[in-house]
């Protein structure tokens, strides 16, 4: 190996642990101690330490010196508020999502795409005395919930494959294909209970102008999707709004960006754990 390539690989490396002691801090729900973060990221307190002194040195980091805990710094904040003002899926999709949690009247999430998984952008709450709550910045499960399964559904092809090759069990896989062959047809797919028990969701895709797909709208909550009247409004309302978000975006194909509602159908299929 040259020179040239270990120093970029160490630098790399460098960039990697910052951007994950950054990560940590930010999705934790309170301020973490070094230790906290050192032992949540499997790293040496001293190494996590020294890239918290450049973080907070940056203004990206702040620590409590009372408690001697970090949490996210006023620059990071700053950055979050460009980010989201270039937004244009949080931005194409608030109409939209405000229309969809007023008509059926439960929570409403926009995911964008990531090989890993679906990331929470934005939630709309519903209106329900229990307050369905899905924190902004979350990662998903990609095989194992509704909107991680649309982006196997029309997302590229290689993240199926990656999924394929690292599920030991085979019968699982062809019970997935199927799920996704069905939601290519639908244009949605429904998953009760499958990130946190009893809480259900729908999600359809969000097509970009490139006609590909972008990330997901989704309703989730208590919702009864037996019931035959209720499914219906859910199918055609959050259908109705991942279009208005994919031609918001540019996208002009008719099948992707208009998607229109299935027939409706007395089974509800979802993919067995």
């Amino acid at each position: 190996m040259g020179l040239h390539k270990m120093i970029a690989d160490k630098g790399v490396r460098s960039v990697r642990v910052a951007l994950d002691v950054l990560e940590a801090i930010a999705f934790s729900k309170q301020s973490m101690g070094v230790s906290e973060i050192a032992a949540g990221l499997g790293l040496a307190k001293g190494a996590v330490f020294r890239h918290l002194h450049t973080l907070v040195d940056r203004g990206y980091v702040a620590r409590d010196s009372a408690t001697a805990c970090y949490h996210i710094g006023i620059k990071f904040q700053l950055l979050g508020r460009l980010g989201q003002n270039g937004n244009h899926l949080i931005a194409a999709a608030d109409g939209p999502m405000v229309d969809l949690r007023d008509t059926v009247g439960e929570t409403v999430v926009v995911s964008s795409f990531e090989q890993a998984g679906p990331r929470v952008l934005v939630t709309k709450p519903g209106k329900s005395p229990v307050e369905i709550g899905v924190r902004p910045g979350s990662l998903l499960p990609l095989d194992s919930s509704a909107q991680g399964r649309i982006m196997l559904a029309f997302g590229p092809p290689a993240i199926f494959e990656t999924f394929r090759k690292s599920c030991l069990d085979k019968r699982r896989v062809r019970r997935v294909e199927q799920e996704l062959e069905r939601a290519r047809s639908d244009g949605w797919l429904y998953a009760p209970g499958e990130v946190v028990p009893g809480i259900n969701a729908l999600a359809a895709p969000i097509f970009d102008a490139s006609s590909m797909c972008a990330g997901t709208v989704a309703i989730v909550g208590l919702f009864d999707f037996r019931l035959r009247d209720q499914s219906e409004l859910f199918i055609s309302s959050l259908c109705k709004a991942a279009g208005r978000i994919s031609v918001t975006l540019g996208n002009r194909n008719s099948k992707k960006a208009e998607i229109s509602r299935q027939p409706p159908r007395t089974r509800r299929r979802r993919v067995s754990q």
